[in-house]
């Protein structure tokens, strides 16, 4: 090994940098790093640290600060800064932030490719810039960093996995990407300069959403969506459907307490469980349309509510702003399961049922059968039911 003002090298493969100097040297010798690069601890702490690696175009291995353990302050170490105009790949990780670290602006607008992960993690609570502009493919990305106020970043159109955690920035741009197919992404706020989410990927698998803010599925050039599963909480405020969408197809529907959405409509052309839990302090969900295009879902729905005592599920019908009686409930005429609880249930909504109205004849217990009369059932009555 040899040491570089400041930096512990072994020709072009792992580096260590501890100071400017140090990294003024390695952007002038290697290009194309084979292995790792760590950023600290750096040796003068005196004043802001500015580390510069124009020069660097890939780095084989992994890129990030160095490890201390969590609760380190880092009393010995200077605010930082780190850029390269020119690192175009990194083929291990880029990580900052998942143990601490005093980087305040992390600037690569032309890296292209991370072949594993890239994340800027929470214990990154200094930085308040990131230009990743020109990030388009990469395994698993992860923002977490607090107190981001500046995020550059077009859109990505390859990953699997995708996190983005409380945040200072103003958009969520990143999964509008119509060729984005995803396994599982996770937003959750508070995002409070953020008000609305668009969701623009073609699949994914899991999408979870956790902020105070509205939804819109479908992107600029989105034309069809499937979501697996999808789950909505944490003050989520209205869920949209994207003119531009053709089709949207989810699986399963989850939504919690947390929601704040009074008037719930369901914008799917298919959708097999929709599940409403209602367990805090707050009851926001008045009222749920499903629309016409419910009948003809497929995969055996399964409906199950419970602990909405504001949920209103006396009658498929509503009276409108013109006060016409307008259906705003369809059933599909493939149906599972049906759970029922602490809500307001009315005859009236489950009359249409072929096999209620026969419910003996399907092996119904005698005292969940359903009268004659389209009469409202008391609040927390519970309704189990199985199609047989």
């Amino acid at each position: 090994m040899t040491l570089f003002l400041g930096v512990l090298a072994v020709n072009c493969t792992s580096f260590i940098i501890y100071s400017p100097a140090g990294a003024d040297w390695l952007r002038k010798h290697c290009p194309i790093i084979t292995g790792h690069v760590a950023i600290g601890p750096l040796k003068d702490n005196s004043t802001t640290q500015h580390i510069s690696l124009d020069g660097v175009e890939v780095i084989e291995g992994s890129f990030g600060n160095y490890y201390v353990d969590i609760w380190n302050p880092l009393d010995d170490q200077p605010y930082f800064t780190l850029s390269s105009s020119t690192l175009r790949e990194v083929r291990g990780e880029v990580d900052f932030g998942t143990s601490p670290t005093k980087l305040q602006n992390l600037t690569l607008p032309n890296l292209k490719t991370v072949n594993t992960d890239f994340q800027v993690g929470r214990y990154a609570r200094d930085i308040t810039y990131l230009d990743i502009t020109s990030l388009e493919s990469v395994d698993y990305f992860s923002l977490a960093a607090p107190n981001i106020t500046t995020f550059r970043h077009r859109s990505l159109r390859n990953a699997t996995y995708v996190k983005v955690h409380t945040t200072q920035i103003d958009s969520l741009d990143i999964v509008s990407d119509s060729r984005l197919n995803l396994k599982y992404v996770d937003l959750a706020g508070p995002f409070p300069n953020i008000k609305n989410i668009p969701v623009g990927f073609t699949s994914a698998e899991k999408l979870f959403i956790r902020a105070d803010a509205s939804v819109t599925l479908g992107g600029p050039s989105t034309t069809n969506m499937t979501i697996g599963s999808l789950s909505l909480s944490g003050g989520v405020s209205d869920l949209k459907r994207s003119t531009k969408l053709e089709s949207l197809r989810v699986d399963s529907l989850d939504l919690s307490s947390s929601i704040s959405i009074p008037h719930l409509e369901i914008p799917f052309d298919n959708l097999r469980a929709l599940t409403l839990k209602q367990l805090y302090e707050a009851h926001p969900v008045k009222d749920i349309t499903l629309p016409p295009q419910a009948v003809n879902w497929t995969g055996g729905f399964e409906l199950d509510i419970s602990n909405a005592p504001e949920l209103n599920l006396t009658s498929m019908y509503r009276t409108d702003d013109q006060n016409n009686r307008v259906q705003t409930w369809y059933w599909p005429t493939n149906i599972s399961s049906i759970r029922i609880s602490d809500t307001n249930l009315g005859n009236a909504f489950l009359y249409v049922f072929p096999f209620l109205l026969h419910s003996r004849h399907n092996g119904l217990p005698a005292d969940i059968a359903i009268p004659s009369s389209p009469s409202k059932m008391p609040l927390w009555t519970a309704l189990i039911l199985h199609q047989c």
